[in-house]
């Protein structure tokens, strides 16, 4: 949370924004073409993350939660056309090494790559943006591969989760009159209580049934708007919809639906185009590939089939990155 999304990742958006006349900062144009980028993105932003992309005016009021959402994901799609090619392929360097090391997949396999990156990224840094920028915190992550091995992805010992606790505990606070007992209440009765939400045993949550009258379907279905499983939620909208099969498909759902056989979905199958990029190697070794809704025709497959939830991000081709969740 300090290091790289407060420390070095602001670092670069502020260099890039507002710091001295150079090859590595935007002009006013550029700037603002990267505001209509992280804009354009918002309708497509997952309800997994607690913050929609903001504008770069809005910088110094950014959030930790956007500057890891920037560096994870939506960096790579706004800094495409924006930024210089050095300063890209050096952004895409840093870009691939965090990913690796907040994966609870790849954290461990893919670690001393990672940690090779970070050097050359560290290693590069003076002559891209001068001596004088390489703060501690740029330092720093040279260290930060070691640390992951050590105590597991980044965001397992980071920051966040205790920055977001205190939030909990500040809204749970009515008055400022006993906080103490107020938090040993509050905090009781979360234990005691029972949420009706909660999925148990593998069990998809089909909620919202969708009012509008459907043709050429069999009488006894029952129309849906989203599905909870149990560690994501669908839904049938731009954000929220796009998921990845057991088979490795990427669908995009566009009704889920309940009959006397199962529960169901029907979606559209992406085309697989390749990597969002190939240095310094290629993003499909992550699953972070470039796809296309080219296809019209609809197909249905069992809600179990779906095996997990993917970030999908317009590119500037028309077509879309794909990009699997790290761990949070």
């Amino acid at each position: 949370m300090h290091l790289v999304c407060l420390g070095v990742v602001r670092k670069l958006l502020n260099i890039w924004v507002s710091g001295k006349c150079g090859p590595s900062r935007l002009s006013a144009a550029l700037s603002h073409k990267l505001s209509s980028n992280l804009i354009n993105l918002r309708a497509f932003i997952p309800s997994e993350f607690a913050r929609k992309p903001r504008s770069v005016t809005f910088l110094p009021r950014w959030k930790a939660t956007e500057f890891r959402q920037f560096i994870l994901y939506t960096g790579v799609i706004v800094l495409k056309g924006v930024l210089p090619n050095d300063y890209y392929k050096h952004f895409i360097i840093f870009h691939v090494a965090i990913y690796i090391l907040c994966s609870n997949r790849l954290f461990r396999r893919l670690n001393r790559y990672a940690h090779e990156l970070l050097v050359y990224f560290v290693s590069n840094f003076p002559t891209l943006y001068g001596v004088e920028q390489v703060s501690y915190n740029v330092h720093g992550l040279v260290h930060l591969a070691k640390d992951s091995l050590q105590q597991g992805p980044l965001d397992f010992y980071s920051a966040f989760k205790f920055e977001n606790y205190l939030g909990e505990l500040k809204s749970s606070l009515k008055t400022s009159f006993n906080p103490l007992q107020q938090l040993i209440c509050r905090l009781y009765e979360r234990e005691n209580c029972t949420k009706s939400s909660v999925v148990n045993g593998g069990e998809i949550l089909l909620t919202q049934s969708r009012g509008f009258p459907v043709l050429n379907v069999d009488c006894d279905r029952k129309y849906y708007a989203s599905a909870l499983f149990s560690d994501f939620s669908l839904k049938i909208n731009n954000a929220d919809c796009i998921c990845k099969l057991d088979s490795g498909e990427v669908v995009r759902i566009t009704a889920f639906f309940e009959n006397s056989v199962g529960k169901f979905a029907s979606c559209v199958i992406a085309t697989k185009i390749g990597p969002a990029y190939q240095s310094p190697c290629g993003s499909d070794v992550f699953d972070i590939i470039k796809v296309k809704f080219d296809s019209d025709t609809s197909h249905v497959v069992l809600l179990h089939r779906i095996s997990s939830k993917v970030v999908c991000l317009p590119d500037n081709d028309s077509s879309f990155v794909c990009f699997q969740f790290v761990s949070s």
